[in-house]
């Protein structure tokens, strides 16, 4: 990612919480190029409906590439898959390695009956080791996901 894709990027994380009051303002000081590139960034965060708190800080101090799509929070899996796949404790299991706001994500992006059905159970799933919660990790989310 260029410097200045990730800083256009830095800056719609910076923005997104904001009023849309002052975001307009901010983006009207900026070049007209680069506003609407901002601009893009920001509609692509809004449609992803995510809580404030799931634009953590994480996302502005790295310099991995990661788009819109791929925020904090994001599932890059697709959990409803795992969910009918697998049962319920094996799903407890696997949202097990996501921690947070991230977690809470991944629960609202589940169906309502699976959501019902693996919540309760996340509560009386162990703690995993570090090592084999990093390892699921790198193999459930994307690169960037799982840092």
């Amino acid at each position: 990612m260029s410097t200045l894709a990730a800083a256009h990027r830095r800056c719609a994380l910076l923005l997104a919480p904001l009023h849309p009051h002052d975001q307009r303002q901010l983006l009207a000081a900026l070049p007209a190029e680069d506003g609407a590139v901002v601009r893009v960034l920001l509609d692509e965060l809004r449609a992803l409906n995510l809580p404030l708190d799931a634009l953590s800080a994480q996302a502005l101090q790295g310099d991995a590439a990661v788009s819109a799509g791929q925020l904090p929070g994001t599932p890059a899996l697709d959990w409803n898959g795992l969910a009918e796949r697998s049962s319920p404790a094996w799903a407890a299991r696997a949202l097990a390695c996501v921690q947070g706001a991230e977690r809470e994500f991944c629960l609202a992006a589940l169906e309502p009956a699976q959501r019902e059905a693996i919540g309760p159970l996340l509560s009386h799933t162990p703690e995993l080791p570090p090592a084999l919660a990093q390892s699921l990790r790198r193999h459930l989310l994307s690169p960037a996901e799982a840092h």
